[in-house]
């Protein structure tokens, strides 16, 4: 028979080095590092099946998390995503880092269950060149744009973006170097509508095309700013436009555009240099 066990007998010490470690600490980047690129937004449940942990320390997790700004939920959901202050612990790392590398993750952040695919582009001209893209598919919008591949800025979301942060005469020769044409019906042609367009931007800080350069697609585009408020490109989101009303899809993707646009600029701030389109 098996030696029973002394009711004296000491537990199991840990090995040495575990009486360093903060074990919750550990347990919150588990919580953070389960939010993978093809599953962007969790519930609590769903991240304590991924994480191993059991639901009630998930919740207090995540809640955690959310106050301190890693974590935030989705509008309208019981479902949470990582935050842009995530980021925030890596950009002592990104100094010299490819800002494709940096730009990738932030614009998948905004593809989701709206927003089929996001873009960052600069001005070249009086087109605007898309220097990284993301796109699931073909998906529903029906169009592809690659990168490298150029559209004009009198008219699109991002062209706009960057355009209403130039000095007047600059945005002036730049929209009359090029023919202006209707490519839909919404297309502004004329210098006083796209003006008026351009004074949107300024106000509410992001740009907005409904099925102006594309029937069924909607765009909401903001301006990536270096240190002196200079546009040095944009960050866009675009949808179908059956998914939502335009309220709903303004209401869904403006703030996470422009929050992705200050993290882009953030980026070029720390580290000093920028894409070479």
């Amino acid at each position: 028979m098996p030696r029973a066990k002394k009711q004296n007998q000491e537990p199991a010490r840990p090995p040495a080095e575990a009486k360093s470690l903060v074990l919750s600490l550990a347990k919150g980047f588990r919580v953070m590092e389960v939010f993978q690129p093809q599953e962007p937004e969790l519930t609590i449940s769903e991240i304590s099946e991924k994480a191993d942990l059991d639901v009630g320390t998930t919740f207090r997790l995540v809640k955690t998390l959310v106050m301190l700004g890693y974590l935030r939920q989705v509008p309208e959901t019981k479902r949470y995503c990582l935050d842009w202050k995530v980021l925030d612990l890596g950009f002592n790392a990104i100094g010299r880092m490819d800002l494709h590398a940096v730009a990738r993750p932030i614009l998948r952040s905004l593809v989701g269950r709206i927003n089929e695919a996001a873009s960052l582009a600069v001005l070249d001209g009086a087109e605007v060149v898309y220097v990284e893209r993301v796109q699931f598919g073909l998906g529903r919008l029906g169009i592809t744009q690659r990168i490298g591949a150029r559209v004009p800025a009198y008219c699109t979301a991002v062209g706009h973006a960057i355009l209403a942060h130039y000095p007047v005469a600059d945005r002036l020769r730049l929209l009359k170097m090029r023919e202006r044409v209707k490519l839909t019906p919404n297309t502004p042609v004329s210098i006083a509508e796209i003006e008026a367009r351009l004074k949107q931007v300024r106000n509410r800080g992001y740009a907005l095309s409904d099925q102006d350069t594309v029937l069924g697609v909607r765009v909401i585009a903001a301006p990536v700013l270096d240190p002196d408020g200079h546009p040095w490109g944009a960050v866009s989101a675009a949808a179908p436009s059956f998914v939502c009303t335009l309220d709903q899809f303004v209401e869904q993707s403006s703030t996470l555009v422009m929050d992705a646009a200050r993290t882009i600029g953030k980026v070029l701030r720390v580290s000093g240099s920028a894409v070479n389109a």
